[in-house]
This record gives C-alpha cells, structure tokens and sequence, in this order.
C-alpha cells in the first residue's frame, strides 16, 4: 500500500512497480506542462485528475461491481489508516469511508462508468496530525482495481494557503469475517507483563515528533496532557508497544479524570474506549465501547478518577469486552479499524497502543496472555453461496453448527449466475483454505427482469424489463459452475430457490418452480444432494415474507430455512466421517 501525491510542478513516482497511467504519460499531466499552457494550478491539477480517470477508464472497459465489493485497506501518506466497504444491497451498491480519524461515514453518489467507480464524501484532516496542515476533500474519489488492488484517486486541498494536490492510495481487500469462535475451546498462554512499573521498556512513541506526555510513576503509566477536549488531534504522542501480538486476552486498569479522553487499541487497530462514567462522549460510544463499532450493553464505567478495569479478548476478528466485571460486549465480530489507530489490515499483527494525543490518563497492571489456538483449527470448513436469503439465514446456520463446523459466506450477494462464474475464482481460491461442504444457490436473479428505468430497488421490472437469464442461459451457467466446484474436493449441496410471491415487481410467479425444475436436472445428472428449500417455504409465504410481494423472509422464516441448512449440512458431516 502506497500513496502517490501529483502537486504542482512536480509528479512524485510510484515504487510498487505497478502501472502508473500518469507515469507513462507524463506530457499529460504534469503540472508543468499546463503551466505552458498558462493554467491556473487549481485547472492543472483537475487536469490531471481527469485525465488520470479517464485513462484509467478505458484501461478496464467494462463495468463489473463484483471487482470492487469488500473491505479495502489503505495506507495514508503520513500512515494512517483509510478503510472503505463496498456493498450490494439487492443489486444497489452502498458504502462508507473512514478516513485517518473518526468513524467509517457513508460514501454518496456511487457510479460505476467504465470500470471506474466513482463516488462522494467531504473530509477534513490533518496529515501526521498536525495543526497547522489541514486539508480538504470535497471532490469526488475515483477507484480502480489493478491486479489485486484497488487504486483511489482524489483531489485535496489545503486550508490554509488553497493550494491542490491529487492524492493516490493503492489498497487491499480484506478477508471474509471468520465466524464467531466458540471461546470456550480457545487456550491462552503465559501471561505477559507489558509494562514493569519502573519506566517505559518495551514502548514507545508512535510518532517521534510528538510531544512525549508519558511517564512511570509508582507502578502507574501516567499521561500527563493539557489537552481537556474530545477534538480528534493533539500535541502530544500516543504509545504503543514495541512487540506486536495477534489474538490474545488483555487485562488493563485505567483512570481518566471526569470528561477524560482516551483509548486502548488492540493490535493498534480497534479501540476499546476509554471515557468516565459520566462522560459526555456516553450516547456515542461511552465506556465500554469499541469506538465507532462496538456498543456496549450497558454503562459500566466508574465516575471520573476512579479506577476501572478492562478484560477485553480479541479472537478471530470477534471481541468480547469485560468492564468492571460486567460484560458489555459478547464476542461480537468488529467490521473493520478505528479511527487514529496505525493500520487498516486486519491480517497484520500489532501492538498495543495507548492514546496520548487527547487528555490526560492513567493506566496499570498491563497483562496480556497470547491465544494460542484458535477454536477453528480443527472443524470442518463450510462455505454457504447465495443470495440476499441466505444472507438472511447465515448468521443462525453458524450458531446452530457452533462447534461442529466453521462456517463462511462469501462477502456480499452472489447475484445470477453469470456473476457466479465470474467470482468463483476469487472465492474458492486455495490461500483461504480448503472446503468441507459447499452449500449454494443461485436462481432469483436469473429469473429477475430488470429496467434501467425502472425506480424499483434493483431497477427490477417484470412488464418492460428484459429477463436476466433464460432457462437454458440457467442450464448452461449452472454446468460450468458444478466444474468450477467439483475442483475443490468439497462435498456440494444445491439449495433450491425460494418461491417468488404474487405482486412480486421483477419476478413472475411459475417461474421459481420452472428455474428449479433445471437446477434439479442438473444436480441429479452430477450426483449433487438437493437441499429443498422451495418445499420448505411454501406454506409459509403469508406469514413469513417482509411484506407482500417481497421474496425476503421475516427473522423467524430466516430462523426456520437456517435450521434445515444447519440440518442438510450435518448429515452431509457426518456422511463424511463414517
């Protein structure tokens, strides 16, 4: 991950060795050259931002949504953290930027033109944290993918003297959330002293430069700051630990003064919250909290200059938070960073870093025990494919099997067919491990009838729309998708797709039963168990669909289609290990 900065009257060159479209071009786009031309730096940097998209633009040609769907780690130039989701909300795209400091905000104006992704969302920061640098972001970022990556562009300008740079950041996507781990089967190993009461072995600054407002004092690790305000920047250094760690269990004690402000970050990436009882942050966050992701069940937090303490466990991606004894959040999975930690991937190890650029803080007996094996090292694997229903089910099929499978989604809808093709490499590839059980569904998408003009979610349109894929459009995917699978080794299990109701506004009523009439000729021939969730929901349409019309089921048909996948899948298990 690199950021690559074009200001005026100079290009600052990648060193990825990736293609850069401006590097090989550079009499397009160097400010210098518009300079000839007797442009205004402000029309030069536009300039280039333009021509940097539109070169990029008929680089890929195509529109493909599927590439750009996930989380995506960045890097910024002073090294803090952008994480950006991208997300299909039946067949919609949606999303949200956190940027350096703050919370992930929604993105606006999402548009996808030409392999370009194009969407909204006004930033002011100030790199390395400074307070005489701010920037402004109130242009449109563009994105393209390049090889595995994710390529940002923007235009940004400073505050204070109105000058624009173009600002380039190369991201990663980030792996699918691993189920919630049954705690109970995770060990964890000698407990570690972080820090010895004497001085400040084993931490140090995150930056440098910053003012050093830490000290040891009596067995306490005092922060001592001017700063008595929530504002997001300050003066003074955060500490971190030197030695990075993956998934353990923390205890701390900590004092803040009544509205204090600070926090813990695990891994240097999710911040346990560290406010008084009492604190005006309490609403948002409050003790307890996972700042900006977490919220806890209740206030548990002690009055400002009274000790609390904090048992906080992070494995796979998922945290529990102990506070004072009560538990606030249960082993809840974390979707992405903090806000002013120092890293968006949450594949990396990292330290233990403690706030020091807001107020004035105290903190002591500083245990960390490592995990040393992770509940998911034994169990077989299951990977659910599907579409917005099994988006619906997933979360209770991984309860229900807790403890005799590790069960996955693939991230987001998997939407028709032709997507499936597409994507399958992406999901099924071997550095996420080997498969078990594959249980997928493809199907109310390829029926679906679709009208660019259509205002419906989903531009769907049963009347003037043209139809996604026909019957044997279906045959034909559904083949190449059984050998794409049949690679893995995995036992397959083909889930039927639910019926369509009256009134539906893209689907016809008969076309579920004509689609899965196909889908089980094809799986008979290949020898592939049926899972028949058609039958199931068929007499329950009146009374567990959202609403009328709608293919979406309430919470309880989510919880009834779960329990026989769970059951499909079980019985598939046990097959396998006679």
């Amino acid at each position: 991950m690199l950021a690559v900065i074009v200001s005026h009257g100079e290009t600052v060159k990648s060193t990825d060795n990736e293609p850069r479209t401006f590097v090989r071009q550079p009499d397009m786009i160097r400010t210098k050259r518009c300079q000839l031309m007797n442009l205004t730096q402000h029309v030069c940097v536009q300039l280039a931002f333009v021509i940097v998209t539109l070169l990029e633009s008929t680089a890929t040609g195509e529109d493909k949504w599927d590439l750009f769907i996930g989380n995506w780690a960045f890097e910024l130039p002073d090294g803090n953290p952008a994480w950006l989701q991208l997300v299909d909300v039946d067949g919609e795209p949606s999303g949200s930027l956190l940027w350096s400091v703050g919370s992930a905000r929604p993105v606006t104006e999402i548009k996808l033109r030409d392999g370009v992704l194009l969407f909204e969302r006004k930033i002011h920061w100030k790199p390395y944290g400074d307070s005489d640098d701010g920037k402004v972001i109130d242009q449109p970022f563009s994105a393209r993918r390049v090889g595995d990556k994710l390529r940002l562009t923007v235009v940004q300008k400073s505050l204070n003297t109105g000058s624009e740079e173009m600002l380039e950041l190369n991201g990663i996507r980030l792996p699918l959330m691993p189920p919630r781990p049954d705690l109970s089967q995770v060990q964890f190993g000698d407990p570690i002293s972080l820090f010895n009461g004497r001085d400040l072995t084993g931490w140090r600054l995150t930056n440098p430069k910053k003012k050093n407002g830490w000290r040891a004092k009596n067995g306490v690790l005092t922060n001592e700051s001017p700063k008595v305000d929530f504002s997001a920047y300050g003066d003074y250094g955060n500490l971190r630990t030197i030695r990075d760690f993956e998934d353990f269990r923390l205890t701390i004690e900590y004092n803040v003064p009544s509205a204090g402000n600070s926090g813990i970050y695990l891994r240097g990436m999710y911040e346990a919250q560290v406010v008084d009882r009492d604190s005006k942050m309490q609403g948002i966050n409050g003790p307890g909290a996972v700042f900006g992701r977490l919220t806890p069940s209740k206030n548990a937090g002690n009055p400002g200059g009274q000790w609390n303490r904090y048992e906080l466990t992070l494995v796979d991606r998922h945290i529990t938070v102990v506070l004072n004894g009560q538990q606030v959040i249960q082993n809840q999975p974390v979707a992405g960073c903090t806000g002013g930690g120092i890293s968006a991937d949450d594949t990396r190890p990292g330290p233990i870093f403690l706030q020091g650029d807001h107020t004035s803080v105290q903190y002591r007996n500083i245990i960390l025990r490592p995990a040393i094996k992770s509940s998911r090292d034994s169990l077989p694997r299951v990977l659910l494919i599907g579409d917005s229903i099994s988006i619906g089910y997933t979360k209770t099929v991984i309860e229900l099997l807790k403890g005799k499978a590790e069960v996955r989604r693939v991230q987001g809808n998997a939407g028709h067919t032709g997507m499936g093709i597409e994507r399958l490499p992406k999901w099924l590839d071997p550095k996420n491990g080997k498969w078990d059980v594959i249980h997928f569904n493809w199907g109310l998408w390829d029926l679906c009838y679709r009208n660019p003009e259509s205002k419906t979610q989903g531009r769907r349109d049963k009347v003037n729309g043209q139809l996604t894929h026909t019957t044997e459009q279906y045959r034909e995917n559904l083949q190449k998708i059984i050998v794409i699978l049949k690679k893995t080794d995995a036992k397959l299990i083909w889930a039927t797709t639910t019926p369509v109701p009256a009134g539906e506004a893209g689907r016809k009523t008969g076309d579920d039963a004509k689609y899965n009439r196909v889908a089980n000729e094809v799986m008979k021939k290949h020898g592939i168990q049926i899972n028949d969730l058609y039958t199931l929901m068929v007499p329950h349409m009146k009374t567990m669909t959202v609403a009328p019309g709608n293919v979406h089921f309430t919470d309880a048909g989510s919880r009834l289609l779960a329990k026989q996948v769970a059951k499909m899948i079980e019985q598939v298990l046990t097959q396998e290990s006679r």
